[in-house]
């Protein structure tokens, strides 16, 4: 019997009319489904002090990382563990695929970013697989969302509607 289901998909953000871009300058992500038990592990402040202290990454983003209060922390662990394979985040002309590299360097105005790519780690969290399925067809900017509704989930699915205060966090 087969249990595992959509583990990951790929995201195309809204974030600034990204999906409108062109496709070779088009933000896009791999999100890695969480689970549903995850969003209830409660890590302690020394638990994210230590996961913050432990990442290999430039002395910018490191410099970075120390100033961000641990309510951020959590959820910039959550976006880093749920999401790999980074397309089209150019900070100075080049690439960054790494995920914490990448978040750590996007400027205040990009909050709306990593607050959308939270989002849809948490609301797919709680999808079932056919629920899932066609978000993920609809969130890869190749489908038109014609069963989706403004605030990108899909129509008839009231928890993914609901604006989601939970935080979900992963190892």
């Amino acid at each position: 019997m087969e249990l595992g289901g959509i583990a990951e998909f790929r995201y195309v953000p809204e974030w600034n009319g990204n999906r409108e871009a062109p496709d070779d300058e088009r933000l896009s992500l791999t999100v890695k489904r969480v689970k549903a038990a995850q969003i209830l592990n409660d890590d302690t402040d020394a638990d994210i002090e230590r996961w913050r202290d432990t990442r290999n990454i430039s002395k910018a983003a490191r410099d970075t990382l120390l100033q961000m209060p641990i309510s951020v922390l959590r959820n910039i662990r959550v976006c880093v563990n749920h999401t790999k394979d980074l397309q089209g985040f150019l900070f100075d002309g080049e690439e960054v695929t790494d995920p914490l590299e990448a978040f750590c360097r996007l400027n205040f105005g990009a909050d709306d970013l990593l607050l959308e790519i939270l989002s849809t780690i948490n609301k797919t969290a709680t999808m079932s697989e056919d629920e899932l399925g066609n978000f993920a067809s609809l969130s890869d900017g190749s489908a038109t969302p014609t069963t989706e509704s403004a605030t990108g989930a899909v129509e008839g699915d009231n928890q993914a509607n609901a604006d989601t205060t939970e935080v979900a966090t992963g190892t």
